[in-house]
């Protein structure tokens, strides 16, 4: 029996369902986000800056590439903050188009706002009339 069988996939552990999920979390989420996560750890390195007080191009050194870090990851965020603010809209755009925007919804919208209006009319007590008490 050398038939190519299909071997059976061993079964999800709790671990595997845990790291799936992580990687389909990591997936969704942006790079800023990560780069603001690193914002307490980039400060908390920075205290090193203290002790450089007498050596200014370390002193400097430190300064540059934490301003560096700051500019990028704010570039950063501003940009995705406009990617997300443009999809917004498109997908809001997208939406009116295929509800209000679309021709026969709105034909079908308007004709049954006048039926109402009509209905409400001729339901409405004439004039100098008192209603009929109930």
């Amino acid at each position: 029996m050398t038939g190519d069988a299909p071997t059976p996939k061993p079964p999800l552990s709790f671990w595997r369902c845990v790291a799936r999920g992580v990687a389909e979390a990591h997936r969704r989420r942006p790079v800023s986000f990560y780069l603001l996560l690193c914002f307490p750890v980039v400060m908390a390195l920075g205290v090193q800056m203290a002790g450089y007080r007498d050596n200014p191009r370390k002193f400097f050194l430190i300064l540059a590439v934490m301003l560096l870090f700051f500019l990028v990851a704010s570039v950063k965020a501003v940009r995705e903050f406009f990617a997300i603010t443009r999809a917004h809209l498109a997908e809001s755009r997208r939406a009116f188009r295929e509800t209000i925007g679309e021709e026969a919804f709105m034909a079908d919208l308007v004709e049954r706002a006048r039926a109402a209006r009509t209905r409400a009319q001729g339901n409405a007590p004439a004039e100098g009339k008192a209603p009929p008490e109930g």
